[in-house]
């Protein structure tokens, strides 16, 4: 199959679609001679693709916990990806999709890995709480680990260089520390440099050139090998850095920025301009979380990573020759209608948007993928997938089937009726079994039940007989088919309940941040042997409890991945939330205030939100 090329912003559709949950990680490579992309994500998966038509190739990698980093290499003339994932590095043939050794165990988290050659050996090199060399063809850790002095925090990017013919690693944390390695002497070289992780290292016109992000949200750009910057810092948008990536476009070095608010940016390197307008997807979806430069038949592409599973192809080229001012739109024509590839729905595009409201909408292009729309008039700076859009606001006659308010209905209506409860469930580490399934739809009849998630709302008088899903039967459907769970009432409180996987803490561990607040704060419980962590928030006086219910658990995913390794900022939140409001805030004993949990992270920024903290509770994470 072909791609299409009508682009929203250059991009080449469909996306790269399989990954359940984020995708933490995407790179570049070559099979047989043909070009490959490899992402792997919180579904526990790596997945090869072939750049041409887009398509999985073969079945996905399976590992032993979240995938957080990627890099390809050649190990005897065979293309291999190595693997970072939870605690363990894994090593696979991309030819062939086998594992080459066992997994390789450490005692922390890893978050990046890069691999080089040192004395005639391919080596990878790893980040996490220290930095690691291990032999990647027979799996053996190298000497100890390389100390990290300077650093402050998870050192959360690694890239590996050569500067004077000598290998070095280049290490990035999430403090404000760039540390340059000798690999051959397994020692720092010279002081730190200033910068913060995400980080990318390429050369650039002869030069070894290091590129990290600042806490001013500037570009960093230094030279290797006079460890001086090679030009003063480029000053974009303001917006923070969550991914960067190095590449070329028409022979002009340039580094790709993923920026939090979702816009992606390409920087001619010698100008130190920003080339043309941001990079686009029209649908409101998250940040990047990783990005990659490839070719396709010459032609430079840039991949973006987001946290909805899937990942977004562009051609840079088509890109640089949209100009500054790209055309607003690049569909001839619409389809009459259009099916959303993952619910199944049909969408009606000849019939008028008109949402719940009486607003009316337009639509605003098709990419080949799903239309793009807006409400009327349009800002291009605020699109939406339709499928999203109708989720959120309603289109009445164009798609499916919408419970919640009606403007023009009363309390008799059966489509008007106002929600009570708001239950939405979440499968994050692969698909119910089509038993599991059939079982649900048996207990919950009103409920709309798929492969991944379950999503029931309450309205007024469906509980006359009775709560259709109790607290406790909440917990149980939780603990045994799904992962992460939100709950919303009409009296204002919200709520989200993780599963945490595996052994990272117990009820003892996390005893510090539980409330006694019934309406505040932080609980857990066991639940047919399972953990389950609630974070909860009630506001009495809140008009529309609803109004986002659509929306907050995408934003929240990324929580499920911090607890399942042992990261404690959300709890931290939620005693926060707990204690705002009480007089003696100041002076009450605190908890361990983990070092993740500051507003510069997507989901610690969501759930502040969700939680709704004040600016006392904020000023806290500030610190």
């Amino acid at each position: 199959m072909k791609p299409a090329t009508l682009p929203f912003g250059a991009q080449i559709v469909p996306p790269l679609q399989g990954h359940i949950g984020e995708v933490n990680a995407v790179v570049c490579g070559l099979v047989d001679g043909y070009p490959v992309a490899v992402t792997g994500g919180d579904d526990c998966t790596v997945r090869v693709w072939d750049m041409a038509s887009h398509r999985q190739l073969g079945d996905p990698l399976r590992l032993d916990g979240e995938v957080r980093g990627l890099a390809c290499t050649v190990l005897d003339g065979r293309p291999v990806v190595v693997a970072v994932a939870g605690v363990t590095v894994d090593v696979w043939d991309l030819g062939t999709r086998q594992r080459i050794g066992a997994p390789l165990r450490v005692s922390t988290l890893l978050w990046g890995v890069s691999c080089t050659e040192l004395a005639g050996r391919q080596v990878a090199v790893t980040s996490g709480a220290e930095v690691l060399l291990w032999d990647v063809a027979t799996g053996e850790q190298i000497s100890d680990p390389l100390v990290p002095y300077h650093h402050d925090g998870w050192i959360k990017s690694v890239a590996c260089a050569t500067v004077g013919g000598a290998p070095i690693a280049v290490s990035a944390d999430e403090g404000a520390t760039v540390q340059v390695w000798d690999l051959t002497r397994r020692e720092p070289i010279g002081r730190p440099l200033s910068g913060r992780a995400p980080l990318a290292v390429a050369t650039v016109d002869g030069i070894p050139l290091a590129v990290c992000t600042d806490d001013d949200n500037r570009l960093r750009l230094w030279d290797l090998s006079r460890r001086a910057e090679a030009r003063p810092p480029l000053t974009g948008s303001g917006e923070p850095v969550q991914a960067l990536a190095l590449g070329a476009v028409a022979g002009r070095p340039v580094v790709v920025t993923g920026h939090y608010g979702h816009a992606i940016r390409v920087w001619d390197l010698r100008s130190g301009r920003a080339v043309g307008a941001p990079l686009f997807d029209g649908r409101d979806t998250y940040s990047p979380s990783s990005l990659a430069v490839g070719t396709l038949r010459g032609r430079p592409l840039v991949l973006a990573a987001n946290g909805d599973g899937l990942v977004r192809v562009w051609d840079l080229d088509a890109y640089r020759a949209l100009g500054a001012q790209p055309p607003a739109r690049f569909a001839k024509r619409l389809p009459p209608r259009w099916t959303d590839p993952l619910t199944g729905h049909v969408y009606h595009l000849t019939r008028p948007l008109v949402d719940e409201e009486g607003d009316h909408w337009e639509y605003v292009d098709f990419d080949g993928f799903e239309p793009i729309v807006a409400e009327d008039p349009a800002d291009l700076r605020c699109t939406f997938g339709i499928s999203r859009a109708h989720e959120e606001y309603g289109f009445a006659g164009v798609g499916p089937r919408r419970k919640g308010w009606s403007k023009d209905a009363d309390d008799d209506d059966l489509i008007g009726r106002p929600i009570l409860r708001y239950h939405e469930f979440r499968a994050l580490a692969g698909p119910l079994s089509q038993e599991q399934v059939t079982a649900l739809r048996e207990r919950y009849r009103d409920a709309t039940i798929y492969a991944m998630n379950m999503l029931l709302e309450v309205h007024l008088r469906d509980d006359e007989d009775g709560l259709p899903l109790t607290p406790h039967e909440q917990d149980t459907v939780l603990a045994q088919h799904f992962d992460i769970c939100l709950d919303v009432h009409h009296s204002g409180g919200r709520g989200v309940t993780i599963r945490v996987p595996g052994p990272r803490f117990d009820l003892g561990s996390i005893a510090p941040y539980l409330t006694e607040d019934g309406h505040q704060g932080v609980g857990a419980r066991l639940v047919d042997g399972v953990l389950l962590v609630e974070l909860f928030s009630n506001a009495a006086d809140d008009e529309q409890p609803y109004s986002d219910r659509a929306l907050w658990l995408d934003r929240l995913l990324p929580l499920h991945a911090d607890l399942a390794t042992g990261d404690l900022a959300p709890l931290y939140l939620g005693w926060l939330r707990a204690v705002q409001d009480v007089t003696d805030r100041d002076i009450r004993p605190r908890p361990p205030i983990p070092h993740t949990a500051r507003l510069d992270i997507p989901q610690v920024v969501a759930l502040a939100e969700f939680l709704r903290l004040d600016d006392w509770s904020r000023a806290q994470l500030a610190q």
